[in-house]
């Protein structure tokens, strides 16, 4: 159980670690511990606790940069392509802005459509 405790606290600082600029390599090892989770974890069924032949799409975890009130959601590549689907598209420039510290955001492009393969007509 102690072991248990340890590895979850591990898991909780790297993953709510503020990462701020030119330390993006501190991203490394959260994105090795995701592949690990995404590619290597075994769901066990509660039911007879043998693995079930389960594949995860993706992880949630919190948002550092919301201050933790929000999500991050990562899919895997094929996940996305199989359950996303746009519906809309823009261009936006994100500028400073004294009054905000996220900034300004301004829309300075929208498609007309996406077609059903993906293209996006502007």
């Amino acid at each position: 159980m102690e072991q248990t405790q340890l590895i979850r606290s591990f898991l909780v600082r790297q993953f709510m670690k503020n990462v701020g600029p030119g330390s993006e390599h501190e991203y490394k090892i959260t994105n090795a511990i995701a592949s690990v989770l995404l590619k290597e974890f075994t769901f066990v069924t509660k039911a007879d606790l043998l693995p079930a032949e389960v594949e995860a799409d993706g992880i949630a975890y919190a948002s550092i940069a919301a201050e933790a009130k929000g999500a991050n959601i990562a899919f895997t590549c094929a996940a996305a392509d199989r359950l996303l689907k746009p519906v809309a598209c823009g261009v936006f420039v994100v500028e400073k802005d004294s009054n905000s510290p996220w900034g300004a955001i301004r829309r300075t492009h929208r498609a007309e459509s996406i077609t059903p393969e993906g293209n996006i007509v502007w």
